[in-house]
């Protein structure tokens, strides 16, 4: 979060998608991690009340604006009653309840960006599916690549040659372009830094594709395991799994699923973060065309009472797996994660010693801080994690005990207890967990 804050700030005070590096504490930009441009997005409101809690909650009113165009796309096919179900489905689907609830990050966006994208095209509204897929290539530099595999998804089932190949085209140059020029020039480095997710495969781009190609059995075995299966279940039961019957518009996700269930870093094999954020709107179109299918196949026998029988079973079965899956996986509170989701939301004992140092530091101050107090103090030019770079502080911040942090916390209390017997910083405040150092003016 102070990540995002501190580019936002930046952006406001003419440096442009910049901040500084988290572990270096020199400025550079963010393009140098992600291209994710759409943060920006925010910076008009973010002028106006200059705060970490404005992205944080402008991202779930547009997170939650997806539930139009997809209460649209479902009346074309379903009944007003189904229909419902897939929109109340949608503001209760647990991986997008937890990826706005993990921070604020661009690519969250892309959620609500695809399903307007996807209604446009079904009215052939053109200009708003290419404004709406645009901003998404804004999102994050892979989503060119499932914007070519939705562009493919026109050729294939619907005809729109002009528009998807259009798509095809865009998407593609998009991620090529920034993998290949923007990221490695912002990074002054060549490659990406998340290509080391994937050294099992190779150490480049061309070497990651061969060693994929060439080993198909240990792809299905990446893809198949257990944390994957069970990513791919937290994704499907939710919408009880009629999602599967609508496989051809799986397939436009797969591109961004696939770097998902292949990546070593195992916060990419769950929900509880943003990274199924691009997969959840292709979840939800599918979903539809999975209900269709089951209507339709029993509308058929719908004067028999068997017919009847057999489509409310089915029907009823899939809300009844929904419906469980959603109180097992959901953060809402009374939910079974209820208690969880609620913790970060909570006012922290030490409210009181953050905003004490709040009014001492100086605006021009350089601040090295726990990740847990990042976006209390990313307002300003410099900051960085403790305990980087100390040689270079004006004020050292520390609460221990964050689930983020460089170091375990006995090794951040062990680095704390140095400083206080350094020299060159004096203790300015210290509550139990909580210190605040400061250097000692020459």
């Amino acid at each position: 979060m102070g990540n995002m804050d501190q580019v936002l700030w930046h952006s406001l005070h003419g440096q442009w998608f910049m901040m500084a590096d988290p572990i270096a504490g020199a400025l550079e930009s963010r393009a140098a991690i992600h291209t994710d441009f759409l943060l920006l997005a925010y910076m008009p409101f973010y002028a106006l009340w200059p705060d970490p809690r404005t992205p944080l909650l402008l991202q779930v009113l547009a997170v939650a604006s997806g539930v139009i165009p997809l209460w649209w796309l479902a009346r074309k096919k379903l009944s007003p009653r189904l229909s419902a179900m897939v929109a109340v489905t949608y503001l209760a689907f647990p991986a997008l309840e937890w990826s706005i609830i993990f921070d604020v990050h661009a690519v969250v966006l892309v959620t609500p960006l695809f399903l307007w994208a996807w209604w446009a095209a079904s009215e052939k509204r053109w200009w708003l599916y290419g404004l709406t897929v645009g901003l998404a290539l804004l999102g994050k530099e892979e989503v060119g690549l499932v914007v070519a595999a939705m562009g493919v998804y026109w050729l294939w089932r619907r005809g729109y040659r002009t528009m998807g190949i259009a798509s095809v085209v865009a998407g593609l140059s998009w991620t090529i372009a920034m993998v290949e020029w923007v990221i490695p020039h912002a990074r002054q480095l060549p490659g990406h830094f998340a290509l080391n997710y994937f050294s099992d495969y190779g150490s480049s781009y061309e070497a990651i594709i061969k060693g994929i190609i060439q080993h198909p059995l240990k792809v299905l075995g990446d893809v198949f395991g257990k944390t994957q299966l069970e990513l791919m279940l937290m994704m499907l039961a939710p919408v009880g799994f009629v999602a599967l019957l609508g496989w051809p518009i799986l397939l436009v996700a797969l591109p961004d699923l696939g770097i998902n269930l292949l990546s070593n870093n195992a916060n990419q094999h769950t929900i509880f973060f943003q990274y199924m954020a691009v997969t959840t709107p292709f979840i939800f179109l599918a979903a539809i065309d999975g209900l269709t299918k089951v209507v339709r196949w029993h509308d058929r026998g719908r004067k028999t009472l068997s017919g009847y029988r057999r489509r409310t079973a089915i029907l009823g079965l899939a809300a009844g797996v929904a419906v469980a899956t959603v109180w097992w996986l959901s953060p809402l509170p009374f939910f079974h994660h209820g208690g969880d989701a609620l913790t970060p939301f909570k006012a922290s004992p030490y409210l009181q010693d953050v905003k004490t140092v709040q009014r001492q530091l100086l605006a021009t101050d350089k601040v090295a801080v726990t990740n847990n107090l990042g976006p209390q103090f990313s307002r300003r030019e410099y900051i960085w994690a403790f305990p980087n770079s100390l040689d270079r502080a004006d004020a050292v911040i520390v609460l221990t005990g964050g689930a983020y942090d460089v170091l375990p916390k006995e090794q951040i209390i062990a680095k704390v207890a140095q400083l206080a017997n350094d020299s060159r910083f004096t203790l300015v405040l210290h509550d139990q967990d909580f210190w605040y150092f400061r250097r000692v003016a020459k």
